[in-house]
């Protein structure tokens, strides 16, 4: 069996013969654990989804560094740590990354079985090469998963710690990041009352 806890890091637990355990999502390695109360079920193929969108962000991302130095694949795994919302979202935010810097496509990501949903959140996240950037947020805020990785995504971003010596041009980012964080927030509020009264 399988369970998630959403509020806790979105931690997928696994039990079998009265055991239990946790992964580590940075290791893809089980380690026991005891059950959150908070965690609830989820199918074989919705964690077999979240480990795939997990090996294939960690061999897409191989070999990148962020601004700050750091192995890549630490961010997409933060960003999926830090969503809010559905599974969808979790294993979209793995993957947020990896049609936009990687050589994997959306149809890859389909050969692989990543729901319509996922590919759907993924494509919205995805800036096309000379899009504005106010186009590119349009089209996130048009998708509830793909804004509540976004929403993730800045604040992961807006992390200056990661950074050993932030620059007049990181403070100039971050304060670009808030202003599109307010906005989104604000969708995703919209978003939520539209589906209360669905």
């Amino acid at each position: 069996m399988y369970r998630i806890d959403f509020s806790d890091s979105n931690r997928i637990y696994r039990t079998t013969d009265g055991t239990c355990e946790v992964l580590d999502p940075l290791t893809l390695t089980w380690q026991s654990a005891e059950m959150s109360r908070n965690a609830i079920d989820v199918s074989e193929k919705e964690v077999r989804m979240y480990l795939c969108a997990l090996e294939t962000a960690k061999e897409a991302h191989k070999g990148q560094k962020d601004k700050g130095g750091n192995d890549y694949f630490t961010h997409p795994v933060s960003v999926s740590a830090l969503t809010k919302g559905s599974l969808t979202a979790v294993i979209s935010a793995l993957l947020h990354d990896t049609v936009e810097d990687t050589d994997i496509t959306l149809e890859k990501l389909r050969e692989l079985g990543m729901s319509e949903e996922v590919i759907a959140c993924v494509d919205c996240l995805t800036h096309r090469e000379g899009e504005p950037r106010k186009d590119y947020l349009e089209r996130i805020a048009a998708n509830y998963d793909a804004v509540c990785v976004k929403l993730a995504d800045l604040t992961h971003n807006s992390d200056l710690s990661r950074i050993a010596d932030p620059s007049e041009k990181d403070y100039q980012r971050i304060e670009k990041y808030r202003k599109e964080y307010e906005a989104l927030s604000k969708r995703k509020a919209e978003l939520e009352g539209k589906m209360s009264h669905e």
